[in-house]
């Protein structure tokens, strides 16, 4: 999502990191890469704080350092292997509390799910963090949802030990595709 007055297409485009396009608060959701890597981030006023998780699809292929993956909640980083199956549908959740103070992310499939974005109970990943009292105001200017498709980021995992390889890295756009569907919202009322 981002937070513009106006709807953020043609020459209102903005974001939080796109080079030549005009900054804008921004939530990211769901990045992926490959479906092998997801990485959720909160942009707001220049800050940024994120969380990684991997999926099974990492685990047998070579473009990434089995070593270097983690599951460590309070590091910023989650575990999905057992969680889903990345070839079939799942469901996100994304929560904000009453005063905006937190968001969490959550995806589950056929019984089993997991918490892979929390501002206050876990830690952001590469010691990220973000001051999220101008979440409230900025939701009172609006927030538009903005699925997109592109290639110039996908994410590599922390930092310090990233879990793509130096050598397979690429932010080129893959042959694939992503559905967005049965998207719900609701709201205890209207700010």
């Amino acid at each position: 999502m981002v937070n513009n007055s106006v709807q953020p297409k043609g020459t209102n485009y903005c974001d939080a990191g796109n080079a030549g396009s005009p900054y804008c608060n921004e939530i990211d959701f769901l990045e992926t890469n490959g479906n092998r890597i997801f990485q959720q981030t909160i942009h707001l006023n220049n800050q940024q704080r994120f969380e990684y998780s991997y999926t099974d699809g990492i685990l047998d292929d070579n473009c990434y350092t089995q070593a270097n993956l983690s599951n460590d909640p309070s590091k910023g980083t989650h575990n999905l292997v057992d969680v889903l199956d990345i070839d079939k549908p799942f469901d996100m959740i994304i929560e904000f509390n009453s005063d905006y103070t937190n968001m969490t992310i959550s995806v589950s499939q056929n019984g089993m799910s997991a918490v892979i974005y929390d501002v206050l109970a876990d830690g952001g990943a590469d010691g990220t963090t973000v001051d999220m009292s101008s979440l409230k105001s900025s939701m009172e200017k609006g927030w538009w949802i903005t699925p997109s498709y592109w290639e110039g980021y996908s994410p590599k995992g922390p930092s310090s030990t990233p879990w793509f390889t130096g050598n397979c890295y690429s932010d080129q756009l893959c042959d694939a595709g992503w559905m967005l569907s049965n998207v719900k919202v609701t709201a205890e009322s209207q700010l």
